[in-house]
C-alpha cells in the first residue's frame, strides 16, 4: 500500500513527504538503538542525530535516502524547521498518542483538524505535544 495517509509535506515541496509508518518507526529503532517512543520523548533535547534519524526513517520510501542526504536536507531547510516537520509527522503518525492510549508516551492535547496549509496530507488528528521531563 502506497498511501499518503498521515504524511506531512515538506515546506515548499509538496512532492516530498515525511511519513513515520510502522516500518519507518522500526527503522528509527534500528538506527538509534532506542525505541521510537523513547526518541519521541527525547526529541525536545534537539539532538541532531535524533532529528536526522527520524527524518531518514520517515523518508525511507525515497530510493537511495541516506543519513548524509538527510543532513543535506536539514542544511537546506534549517534545524528548527526540520524539527517542526518531524514533530508534525509524529503527531500525524500516532493518533493513539493524541488520544492518550499509549502507556508511557508523551502527554498530548488534541487541537482538532488542521487548517489548510499545515503541510499534512490526509491526517485527521492534530496535537500539541508537551513533555513532562526526561
Amino acid at each position: 500500500m502506497n498511501s499518503l495517509r498521515r504524511a506531512v509535506c515538506f515546506p515548499g515541496n509538496p512532492e516530498r513527504y515525511l511519513r513515520l509508518t510502522t516500518n519507518a518507526q522500526a527503522r528509527y529503532e534500528d538506527m538509534m538503538g532506542e525505541t521510537y517512543f523513547e526518541g519521541v520523548a527525547r526529541l525536545h533535547k534537539a539532538s541532531v542525530k535524533r532529528v536526522k534519524a527520524m527524518l531518514c526513517a520517515g523518508l525511507s520510501h525515497e530510493p537511495g535516502m541516506t543519513l548524509d542526504k538527510v543532513g543535506d536536507l536539514i542544511d537546506d531547510m534549517g534545524l528548527v524547521p526540520a524539527m517542526t516537520l518531524v514533530s508534525e509527522a509524529i503527531k500525524a503518525a500516532n493518533p493513539e498518542v493524541v488520544s492518550g492510549n499509549v502507556e508511557g508516551a508523551t502527554e498530548t492535547t488534541t487541537t482538532g483538524t488542521p487548517s489548510s496549509g499545515s503541510g499534512r496530507l490526509g491526517s485527521k488528528a492534530a496535537a500539541t505535544t508537551s513533555n513532562s521531563g526526561d
